[in-house]
């Protein structure tokens, strides 16, 4: 799955700057929709490690689309607040499927296939709303040259929002390049794959380079203590001798994100992306710190849950400042791949906290706490704050 998500938002990333940010959203919902109800009816262990790969694929995959989207449809003065409802859904989704699983596994006791099946269906729904509702990014129209469908776009935006808009001069002093308007209608794969290679130069250049390399950092260290702590925190449980049971302690901790997501909303577009995140990650480390001192089962599952409350405020950070913080030609791309650099990230934490679980879980909430406070430095040394601030088209 980790690898599906890993290649998911790599691939996606650079597909949405060339193909659209709506239609590669569409495809990684039905992918993680249709493979997630195929992973029920697997019928041997490698078949099944193939569906959730794939399903990871479309996971993956929709992260850089759904962020890049918000960033590029939000007015500045309120893009904080509101992306950070956007990202209140990832509390909504692991509250949703803890319950779930509470429900289906825990009191129905029906097996594991029902509750892949369950999990499935929100995907497909939201593929469906996607389809129906969902309109392509005004910005990105506007960067291709695709002037009515700009003007189409912020038409039927403001009139969801009741609002009044003057764009004629958008049709009327521009002229359609139809061939320039759609890069990829004519080409090929391998066209395709260097106009990605150089969306990762582009990012690479002095003008981007600082700012691309500490965001590899905060993702890197964001998803290796994050990941590192709340996958094995079932674990950590048992081990501290405190456990309500395998699924009650999963709402407990989904829910644990609530006081975290209000106040990251509160604070996103006040104190800015940058110093929200500097703080939810230092008090993650933090956190982590004092849960390698606890020996009370009930101050381990209290910290736990803390630890969930900060760190949350940082996702949120991040997910609004990254894609501020790059052009609007490379916005998606960067997002892909920092958010597969931070799936790396997260598979080390797997493999290192694997081997420091049955060694010492003090040393294990060391490293956990190490990577929120490299993260929190990171953050520290990024070069803007994007809040209340305009998104940039090209690379300056």
């Amino acid at each position: 799955m980790f690898v599906g998500m890993l290649l998911g938002g790599l691939v996606a990333g650079f597909l949405s700057d060339r193909l659209g940010r709506r239609p590669v959203l569409l495809a990684a919902m039905l992918m993680n929709g249709v493979f997630g109800v195929m992973s029920a009816a697997a019928p041997t262990m490698i078949v099944l490690s193939i569906v959730r790969g794939l399903a990871g694929l479309g996971i993956g995959g929709s992260i850089p689309c759904v962020f890049t989207l918000a960033a590029e449809y939000l007015p500045p003065k309120s893009r904080g607040f509101y992306m950070t409802v956007v990202a209140w859904f990832f509390m909504i989704g692991t509250i949703m499927i803890a319950g779930m699983a509470w429900v289906i596994m825990g009191e129905l006791e029906l097996l594991w296939p029902w509750l892949a099946m369950a999990a499935a269906i929100p995907a497909l729904l939201c593929a469906g709303l996607i389809f129906l509702f969902l309109p392509e990014s005004p910005r990105y129209h506007y960067m291709r040259h695709q002037y009515a469908e700009t003007a189409r776009v912020i038409r039927v935006i403001a009139l969801w929002n009741r609002k009044i808009t003057n764009i004629e001069h958008l049709t009327s002093t521009h002229t359609i390049d139809h061939a320039e308007a759609s890069p990829m209608s004519s080409a090929g794969v391998g066209e395709g794959l260097r106009a990605s290679w150089n969306s990762v130069v582009k990012l690479f250049q002095p003008a981007l380079i600082r700012t691309t390399l500490l965001n590899m950092v905060v993702w890197w260290s964001m998803n290796f203590g994050w990941y590192g702590l709340l996958l094995w925190f079932p674990t950590l449980l048992q081990k501290s001798g405190f456990s309500l049971g395998l699924y009650q302690d999963a709402f407990l901790v989904a829910a644990s994100n609530l006081p975290g997501n209000i106040v990251s909303a509160l604070t996103m577009d006040r104190i800015g992306r940058k110093w929200t995140l500097v703080l939810s990650m230092g008090c993650g480390g933090v956190v982590g710190l004092l849960m390698s001192l606890a020996s009370n089962p009930t101050h381990v599952v209290v910290l736990i849950c803390l630890f969930n409350a900060v760190s949350i405020g940082g996702w949120n950070a991040i997910d609004c400042l990254s894609p501020e913080s790059f052009p609007t030609e490379l916005r998606a791309s960067a997002m892909g791949m920092l958010a597969s650099f931070g799936r790396i990230g997260s598979l080390t934490a797997q493999l290192v906290n694997g081997a420091l679980i049955g060694i010492s879980v003090p040393l294990l909430l060391t490293c956990t706490s190490g990577a929120m406070f490299a993260g929190c430095i990171g953050a520290m040394l990024l070069p803007r704050e994007t809040a209340n601030t305009r998104l940039q088209d090209t690379v300056p």
